[in-house]
């Protein structure tokens, strides 16, 4: 066990190393904010192509079929990282490969029962749970993507576990959106909700190629690699509590967006959608944080350097702050100049845009707090919390859609994520003894 802890965190420190010094940082920081301009894009075509009922049933849709794809990750995205990581180390190459062959029989087993479910269910679905008929095509096909969604998450984070980062990178943040992009240009103006559906298709295919190109180059020569096998039951009791976290992380996610679709017209889903995603721009900073941070956590955590795992959150809060300003004040004083981009429909999506600016600018200020737990090794702490405001998540939308419509919506986000966050910054406290948010009154208090 001390050995594989030693292995781990010089892993860690090698990751740290790779992202802060040469070119891999910048890359990292541009291609994830490529990756994010160009769904906007995508986002921006659809409002401008399509009406806003229209765009509704394509976001819900969407949002479902998100919902049922993390299930058939089976919970294996970090769970891949890690262990590949701790194999290379050791130059267990054999061991690397069986975790993805077996990994991939999981992903696909489980990928394809979901395709077929969508497949014979999509109807009864569309038509009795949500009403809408539209929703039925586009459930169908948009379900054609969770197999090859699967494999390329395999894919990229087997990438990480080898510290080909801006390879990983690329094919988890750039490369199917460009890619759906660039279907979605060469459609242009005969674009439908099953033309976008299906762009979205065969960019996931597309990127499934890549990534399988990019793994083969970077795995050494296959006859020097040794037939050693990694046990089912590690990589089963691994990905159980991951898998329940991440369900509980979309639940969260996408709850307002699904059960907008259930209790109110697709226009609002459309409405909320497109305001809910311009306001999560605020945290697109966040995310590229945890990209590069992530490993710093667990190796600060490991050498016992609470003191400056507390600084490296802190200082990370104060600059991401500063950084946000900008967004912040547009999102907040003149929403309807942004919305008006993506069309005069989503002006009525103001209010709702302030209100969801202010929950993710308190997603900022307490910073990667979930993020820090599970890399410290407090992943069942992180289930209980994620599963029970899942639940509270969705108690709170249906109050609040019933009462306010999609109004309800951004306050029952907003709600949630306060309520997550302040329990997460608590939880940080009570496990790990660091105090996260940069006030200097906190530190008086401790005296």
């Amino acid at each position: 066990m001390k050995y594989l802890q030693s292995q781990l965190s010089h892993r860690h420190h090698r990751l740290v190393r790779a992202l802060e010094f040469g070119p891999d940082f910048l890359i990292t920081l541009i291609l994830r904010g490529g990756g994010v301009g160009t769904n906007y894009l995508i986002s921006l075509a659809l409002a401008r192509l399509l009406l806003a009922d229209e765009a509704g049933i394509y976001f819900l849709a969407f949002s479902i079929v998100s919902v049922v794809g993390v299930g058939t990750k089976v919970g294996l995205e970090n769970v891949i990282l890690r262990f590949t990581a701790v194999h290379v180390e050791i130059n267990s190459w054999g061991t690397v490969r069986s975790l993805f062959q077996r990994s991939m029989v999981l992903v696909v087993s489980f990928s394809t029962i979901a395709t077929i479910f969508f497949f014979f269910l999509s109807s009864w679905i569309a038509n009795t749970l949500f009403l809408s008929p539209l929703l039925s095509t586009p459930l169908k096909i948009l379900s054609l993507s969770l197999v090859p969604s699967g494999l390329t998450m395999l894919y990229y984070q087997q990438l990480k576990g080898i510290y080909h980062i801006k390879a990983a990178t690329f094919l988890e943040a750039f490369s199917l959106p460009i890619i759906n992009f660039s279907i979605v240009l060469l459609w242009n103006q005969s674009l439908d909700i099953e033309k976008f559906a299906w762009a979205y298709v065969v960019a996931s295919f597309f990127t499934l190629i890549l990534g399988y190109f990019l793994w083969q180059r970077a795995f050494p020569n296959a006859k020097s690699i040794t037939r050693d096998s990694f046990a089912w039951r590690s990589l089963l009791s691994a990905s159980q509590p991951l898998l329940i976290v991440a369900f509980m992380f979309i639940i969260i996610d996408s709850a307002e967006t699904i059960l907008l679709g259930l209790l109110e017209d697709s226009s609002s889903v459309g409405i909320y959608y497109v305001a809910n995603r311009i306001a999560k721009l605020i945290s697109v900073l966040l995310v590229v944080i945890n990209t590069i941070l992530a490993p710093r956590f667990a190796a600060l955590y490991a050498a016992n350097k609470k003191t400056s795992l507390e600084k490296l959150m802190q200082n990370s809060i104060k600059y991401s702050l500063v950084l946000i300003a900008p967004l912040l004040f547009a999102f907040l004083f003149v929403p309807h100049w942004i919305l008006n981009i993506f069309g005069e429909e989503f002006l009525e999506g103001s209010s709702i845009l302030r209100i969801l600016t202010i929950g993710q600018f308190y997603n900022v200020a307490t910073g990667s707090v979930g993020l820090l737990l599970m890399m410290c090794g407090f992943e069942k702490v992180m289930q209980k919390s994620t599963v029970l405001f899942a639940l509270c998540s969705i108690a709170l939308n249906v109050i609040f859609i019933s009462a306010w419509g999609y109004v309800g919506a951004a306050v029952a986000s907003v709600s949630t994520m306060f309520l997550l966050n302040t329990s997460l910054l608590i939880l940080v406290y009570k496990k790990l003894k660091i105090r996260v948010l940069p006030i200097p009154s906190i530190r008086i208090a401790k005296v």
